[in-house]
């Protein structure tokens, strides 16, 4: 099953429009950016879209971190991948290479968030695991070569900041300040995260905007 989709997502309709084309056309996209801009948001979007919901394996994610905060080596994320589309038992311990007679059998939509690759041909190494496949990589740099189509995402355009902070506070836009709506995203730099743990506090503690 796929993750779920953001609650509040706004604009990103260029990137999006890619992001169909790469799953449509089983190819590789590497949406990159400094943190907080809503790579992650934007692959969590791709994972509901009507593209990916007709790849015949559903979808598989993987986080650059476990549950314990741990940070994944890249054998840790081909096991990750291997163990959400088979169930083995005996439990199967896999390399790339014995991941690969499985996994290049499947279809899902591979998302791969945040995951730190120390060369290329570590990140050539998961892209062959799905040949067959759409993989959307999220990540705050390019990872350079020709492995994969790149998107620049920055910040949203001012108009869906001031949406987000709104929906954020649970408040139509229409009811607030715009100009101190607009200040205070300004002063942001119209970057998702920070507007939202902006708008959350100011929610939490009723704060005057």
């Amino acid at each position: 099953p796929a993750p779920a989709a953001p609650l509040d997502f706004f604009d990103r309709a260029t990137e999006t429009a890619q992001i169909d084309l790469i799953i449509n056309t089983h190819s590789r996209l590497t949406v990159a950016g400094p943190d907080g801009v809503g790579k992650s948001t934007l692959l969590h979007q791709a994972a509901s879209t009507d593209a990916a919901q007709k790849l015949p394996h559903g979808v598989v994610l993987v986080e650059a971190v476990d549950a314990d905060g741990t940070r994944l080596s890249i054998n840790d994320v081909i096991q990750q991948l291997f163990d959400q589309l088979y169930d083995s038992e005996p439990y199967l311990k896999v390399t790339a290479a014995t991941a690969r007679v499985h996994l290049a059998q499947t279809q899902p939509l591979v998302l791969i968030d945040n995951v730190r690759f120390p060369s290329s041909d570590s990140l050539r190494a998961l892209i062959d695991l799905f040949p067959k496949a759409p993989i959307l990589l999220a990540m705050p740099y390019s990872p350079g070569g020709n492995l994969t189509r790149l998107v620049d995402l920055g910040p949203l355009p001012r108009a869906d900041a001031v949406q987000l902070f709104a929906a954020t506070l649970n408040q139509p836009p229409g009811q607030l300040n715009r100009s101190t709506l607009d200040a205070i995203c300004a002063a942001l730099n119209n970057v998702p995260l920070a507007i939202t743990t902006v708008a959350d506090a100011v929610r939490a503690n009723n704060l005057p905007l």
